[in-house]
């Protein structure tokens, strides 16, 4: 059961409402929003138990941001908080909701808790108004780039190369922070797809290390990932490094170009041209 804002619901909030209630029942949980001093602190303890200390949000920051509207979720699962979700609302390009933070604490990864949070966060914006939500991801996981682009439906807006600069946490100590925005449309349905052809060529060679391949940048061009990044960073961080930094190019070349990420496959991200 979700405990968000009641409203009157109609397309598209109905089925944003449909989604929601059906993937936090897959998933196990429920949904609410946080308002005191003392439930904002669970969602600090969850931050510091995923992240780290050094990403943990003061208090009074996330308490001003409550006071202002901005939806602070949490997920919990036979009465323990497994997951949280921070955004706040953006005007650069147009009135947006930014998607900051979806956590999910490890044994709880991979049950769609996430994807529950992510759709209380879009049923929130709709019941204000809000038509559009933004966030940033790595580009080089790949469970994040299927949900993001196959299931959600999101767009690509841009390739941000260290976005955050520097950071000391759980997941990006010693990283670039390479970033792709995506953009969604939140009145649109989700996506039905599970992946998109390919049928142009690869722009990274993997071997002996991955480099740009002799193949032209054009539309239909594939840039591959690896198939799990976070499991080869750990096992060969030199292999990982080499990875991070052929992609990174890659991306800012076609971005460069003038053509688009348009998609994402089993194989990588597919090139296309600009269509906004």
């Amino acid at each position: 059961m979700t405990h968000l804002a009641a409203g009157r619901f109609g397309d598209p909030e109905q089925g944003a409402l449909c989604d929601l209630v059906g993937s936090a029942g897959r998933a196990g949980v429920s949904i609410r929003a946080l308002v005191t001093p003392a439930e904002i602190d669970e969602v600090r303890h969850l931050m510091e138990a995923i992240w780290g200390p050094a990403v943990v949000v003061p208090r009074n920051v996330l308490r001003g941001m409550v006071l202002a509207g901005a939806p602070l979720l949490v997920a919990e699962r036979d009465g323990l908080a497994v997951g949280f979700a921070l955004g706040f609302l953006g005007w650069e390009g147009g009135i947006h909701f930014h998607s900051h933070q979806v956590g999910v604490v490890e044994a709880a990864r991979g049950s769609g808790v996430g994807s529950a949070l992510k759709l209380a966060q879009r049923l929130a914006c709709l019941q204000h108004g809000v038509r559009e939500m933004r966030w940033t991801f790595d580009p080089l996981l790949r469970p994040n780039a299927a949900f993001n682009l196959q299931l959600l439906g999101a767009q690509v807006r841009a390739f941000l190369p260290d976005c955050y600069g520097p950071r000391e946490d759980n997941f990006n100590s010693g990283e670039r922070t390479d970033r792709l925005e995506v953009t969604w449309d939140l009145t649109r349905p989700l996506a039905t797809h599970d992946s998109d052809e390919v049928t142009g060529p690869f722009l990274i060679d993997p071997e002996p290390l991955p480099h740009r391949s002799p193949n032209l940048l054009a539309p239909g061009s594939v840039i591959p990932i690896p198939e799990d990044y976070a499991r080869l960073r750990r096992a060969d961080r030199g292999l990982a490094d080499a990875w991070r930094t052929a992609v990174g190019s890659a991306l800012a070349e076609a971005v460069d170009s003038g053509l688009a990420i348009t998609g994402f496959s089993s194989d990588g991200y597919l090139i296309g041209e600009q269509t906004r």
